[in-house]
């Protein structure tokens, strides 16, 4: 049943670090990749104070075009049930 177990899986830093190297390799040095995305844990903390909220789930947008936030791509953090439902 979604929800129910580990959501994810933990992953060691040097297996982190093979991860970014890979992708950076894939990509090389151009400037219309994303290669990161910062948030606040206070936003985090909010999203999963959401009563029934048991998790995270993670879409991928776009920002509108000439966003200020740097756009176009954007992730946005919906918190999720049990039931792996969203919480809007």
């Amino acid at each position: 049943m979604p929800g129910t177990g580990p959501d994810g899986h933990d992953i060691t830093p040097a297996e982190a670090r093979e991860l970014i190297r890979r992708f950076r390799e894939a990509h090389g040095n151009d400037p219309a990749v994303v290669r990161s995305h910062r948030i606040g844990r206070e936003v985090i903390d909010r999203i999963l104070r959401q009563d029934g909220c048991t998790g995270l789930r993670i879409y991928h947008g776009l920002e509108a075009a000439g966003d200020e936030r740097g756009g176009p791509e954007a992730l946005v953090f919906v918190g999720v049930t049990a039931a792996d439902d969203d919480l809007t």
